[in-house]
Formats: structure tokens, C-alpha cells, sequence
């Protein structure tokens, strides 16, 4: 083990110091993790160590050559060996959980003496820190209080726009309520409008909570992960169907929009598409360029901001694919929770072609549509049996989701040109066989015993829950069945909440 000079004197007095119990000593080392008794073998994927104390640690010394004793905060990743995961059943279950976590690394933070530069720090993490056999050193990330973020022509442009941004807000509100203008009437008959708003708010209440469990299952992964067997956490851990919820409202109600702009004869392509990517852009290249520059640098501070970094590097590399709405493809690492718009932009493109072809060829194209469906769900059936394609992909990318969308397509052509109405009879067993799916899928899982039952469920549960949309949009509001939930889907309250929707959804992983 090779150090420079000070870190090799100051890591010394402080491995001195603490064999002597000097209080300084102990409480320095008190800042840092410990592999041996870090609960890795009960899932606990991360031991962060404290942070805030290691940071503003200082400590005079009296011995020359040593000079004042700092500490820096570092994220010590590693990876643990797989002979050796194999023999554990808790840490099996990391490997084996299906989903962007899957054989994620464990990461500790350390405490070490701020004089100690990047390559020392991998050197004492390899050889001083790892005392377990079982775990191989992946990389290390260090900060300390000293460190000072370096603005540059972009991060100024950056802060500019957001002082006049807060100060166009601030400005237009105050002069809308000095105006005090008389709120236009609310249209009632827009289509579909209480319905689909009610629908989408409670999906991305839904999804921000899914996403909160998530990040906690990654701290301390078995305990959590256990938790969603129980009934009382399954709503919240089956939060990746909501999605499905929103592409099937997207499909339905772009489909429909079509059919009228056909029918009036007023239909502007390029007109559309511009209007929808006014719809998402202004607020997503908003927080774009906020984690793009040097502002979330100076907002944000614990022991992961190494991954922040991170992922602002990919943001400035790839802004291209994200003004473009391809990030689902490219550059998604960048802001990861944003590939829905992409996938969303992407299908409303081609949808004017399905509905124009369904509007032509009638049941040929709804006979086409429902094969690419099936054969749309087969694919992930078989990419997850075969494990050909990593989960992250199958879940984000648009290649994979177009099936939930065509759903919400054929049902808003359907009703659109056909309006099918059935007794009350079929209608209560429409509700019954929708909800016994949904509580199927959701009350009976389980850890699957076989890779084949895995894939299936994976394929299924999004068949099922776009259904299940589907048949509530029918019921609901065609057929005017479902009694109460009817009417707690319609009510004005929703709406509010609807026009926060999008802001919630692109800037919840701020503040978990």
C-alpha cells in the first residue's frame, strides 16, 4: 500500500491515536461504517456513515509534520463476490429481485483524513478498509466542506433565467389578483375531462409513493422487500402498474381528439405534435437545465451526491436526446423518472396513422391492432423468460409499452364510432371479473418458484391492469354504471390537484 507523505503521517496518528482510546480518535472513526457489522447479511445494501459529522470534523494536533486534522466524507462501493451471495438467502434476494436495483452495489461511507487525495483513498479502501474476502472494491466517491463548485458561462446563463423565471411568476400573480378577473365557466361537457383527470392524479399519487418505497427498500433491501408480501404495503409496492393507467388514458383520449379533428376537417399535423410537446417540454427542460448546471450543486448536499454528479455529467451530455423526447433510449440515467414523456410523445406521433387506418378499414385495423397487442406482450414475456433483455429497458423503453397505449386506441375508436351498450347483467360481470383480475395480480403474489411463473406475471399483470382501465372508462362513463366510484371519479376536487400532476410527477425526486 502506497500513500503520500501527509496522508501516510495523518492516517498513522490517527490509527495511533486510536489503539491509545483518545476521545478525538474515537469519535472520528465513530463517522464511518462498519463492513463487519453492517447488516450486509440482512440485505442493507447501504451504510452511509454520518455525513454531517465527518464534514465539519477538525482536530488540532500537536506533533509536527501532522498539522490540523479535517475530515472528508467518502462513498465506498463494493460488490460482493456471487460464490459467496449464493450461500445466503438475503443476499440472493438482492440478485434475484427483478428491477434497476438488481446486483446493485453495497456502498459504505468513510471517514478519512481530507488530506488523503483520490488514489490514496482507493488504496486504503482496497487494503485498510476491506478486511472481508467476499467483497471486491468497485470505486470511491470524496467530498469535503472545502470543495467549492466552479461556475462557468452555462451555470450563469442558468441562474439568470431561473431569478427571471421567479420573477415573471411572481409578477403574473400579482397582477392576476389585482386584475381579480371573473374564473371562466368550467365546460362540463368537455369530453372525458373529470374522469380522466381523477384517474391520472390518483396514478401519480400512486406512482410518487412507489417511488419513495423504492428508494427505501435501497438502504435496507430484505426487511423492505419482505414488507410486500403484506397486505398493507402491496398497493403501494404494485406502483409500476400505474403507468399502464396513464398510457391507456393517453391512447384513449388521443384517439378520440383525432377522430374529431378528422370529422371537422381541421386537422393540423404538425400543429398537434407542437401543441403536445408544449404540453411537456417547458417544465421538463426546466428541470433539465436546473440539474444540468451548477445550481443543484450548491441546493444539494449529503453523503450521495456523488450520484447527483453523475448524473448531471449524462444530462449536459446527452440534452440533445432529451430536448428531442428520445430519452427513453438515450441518455436516461440523466433524469430517470422523465422516460414516460418520451414514451407518451413518441406514441401520440404515430397515433393520428392508427386512427386514421381504423377510421378506413374498421374492424381490419382493430384486428391488426389487437394482434400487435398480443404480440407485444408475448415479446415481454419471452425477453423476460430468457432474460435477453436487462429490466430497466423492458420497463422504460417505448419498444415495450406500445401495447398498454393501443388498448386505450381500440377502446376510444370503438366507443367513438360504435358506442356498444349491454345489459346490467353482463355489466355486473364486467366489474366482477375486472376486479377479481386486479385482486388476483395484486393479493397473490408472491416470490415466483420458477422463472417461467416470473415471466408470465410480468406480462399478465400489465395485460390485465390496461384492461382493467379500460373496462372503468367503459362502465363509468359510457355505460354511467359503477354507482359511487363513478361519482367519486367526476368530482370537481380532482381537478386542482390534476394541474399540479405533471410538477409533482418531474420534481418528487428532489425532496425523497
Amino acid at each position: 500500500m502506497v500513500l503520500s507523505d501527509l496522508c501516510l503521517k495523518q492516517f498513522t496518528f490517527f490509527k495511533n491515536a486510536l489503539n491509545k482510546n483518545e476521545e478525538w480518535a474515537t469519535k472520528f472513526k465513530d463517522t464511518s461504517a462498519n463492513i463487519q457489522y453492517s447488516g450486509m447479511l440482512h440485505g442493507i445494501t447501504r451504510n452511509l456513515g454520518l455525513f454531517s459529522e465527518c464534514e465539519n470534523f477538525v482536530h488540532e494536533t500537536n506533533s509536527s509534520g501532522i498539522g490540523t486534522f479535517h475530515g472528508q466524507h467518502c462513498l465506498i462501493s463494493y460488490e460482493a463476490d456471487i460464490d459467496y451471495v449464493k450461500r445466503y438467502k438475503n443476499l440472493l434476494l438482492l440478485y434475484e429481485y427483478p428491477s434497476p436495483m438488481n446486483k446493485s452495489k453495497l456502498q459504505y461511507g468513510f471517514c478519512f483524513p481530507k488530506s488523503c487525495s483520490p488514489e490514496d483513498i482507493n488504496e486504503l479502501a482496497k487494503y485498510e478498509i476491506l478486511t472481508q474476502k467476499q467483497l471486491n472494491f468497485v470505486g470511491t466517491f470524496c467530498q469535503t466542506t472545502q470543495q467549492r463548485t466552479e461556475f462557468k458561462i452555462f451555470d450563469y446563463f442558468a441562474v439568470l433565467f431561473f431569478v427571471t423565471l421567479f420573477g415573471l411568476i411572481i409578477s403574473s400573480t400579482l397582477y392576476d389578483v389585482m386584475k381579480k378577473r371573473n374564473k371562466l365557466a368550467v365546460n362540463s361537457n368537455k369530453l372525458f375531462t373529470l374522469f380522466s383527470v381523477c384517474l391520472r392524479v390518483l396514478a401519480a399519487f400512486w406512482i410518487v409513493a412507489g417511488h419513495c418505497i423504492h428508494l427505501l427498500t435501497r438502504i435496507h433491501f430484505t426487511e423492505n422487500f419482505n414488507k410486500f408480501e403484506r397486505e398493507t404495503a402491496v398497493l403501494i409496492g404494485f406502483h409500476l402498474l400505474a403507468v399502464e393507467t396513464f398510457l391507456v388514458i393517453g391512447g384513449f383520449l388521443a384517439a378520440q381528439s383525432f377522430m374529431k379533428a378528422f370529422k371537422r376537417q381541421n386537422f393540423s399535423y404538425f400543429k398537434c405534435m407542437f401543441k403536445r410537446y408544449l404540453r411537456y417540454g417547458p417544465a421538463f427542460h426546466v428541470l433539465l437545465l436546473f440539474f444540468a448546471s451548477s445550481i443543484a450543486n450548491l441546493t444539494f448536499n449529503g453523503p450521495m451526491i456523488g450520484e447527483l454528479l453523475r448524473r448531471q455529467d449524462i444530462c449536459r451530455d446527452t440534452w440533445w436526446a432529451q430536448l428531442l423526447m428520445i430519452n427513453d433510449f438515450v441518455g436516461m440515467k440523466c433524469l430517470s423518472h422523465a422516460w414516460y414523456l418520451a414514451v407518451d410523445f413518441k406514441f401520440y406521433l404515430i397515433t393520428p396513422l392508427l386512427v386514421s387506418l381504423l377510421m378506413k378499414y374498421g374492424k381490419k385495423t382493430v384486428g391488426f391492432l389487437v394482434a400487435v397487442v398480443l404480440i407485444d406482450y408475448s415479446v415481454i414475456f419471452y425477453c423476460y423468460l430468457k432474460d435477453v433483455i436487462p429490466y430497466d429497458r423492458l420497463y422504460h423503453e417505448s419498444t415495450f409499452r406500445i401495447g398498454s397505449w393501443l388498448i386505450g386506441v381500440i377502446l376510444g375508436y370503438v366507443m367513438q364510432e360504435h358506442n356498444p351498450k349491454i345489459s346490467k347483467g353482463k355489466t355486473l360481470i364486467g366489474w366482477i371479473i375486472s376486479y377479481a383480475s386486479i385482486i388476483g395480480i395484486m393479493f397473490g403474489w408472491s416470490r415466483y418458484e420458477s422463472r417461467e411463473a416470473y415471466a408470465f406475471n410480468q406480462a399478465m399483470n400489465s395485460f390485465i391492469w390496461s384492461l382493467h382501465t379500460a373496462w372503468i372508462i367503459y362502465a363509468c362513463h359510457y355505460l354511467k354504471s359503477g354507482g359511487i366510484i363513478r361519482r367519486f371519479l367526476e368530482h370537481h376536487m380532482w381537478q386542482p390537484l390534476a394541474k399540479l400532476c405533471l410538477s409533482i410527477y418531474l420534481t418528487h425526486y428532489l425532496f425523497i
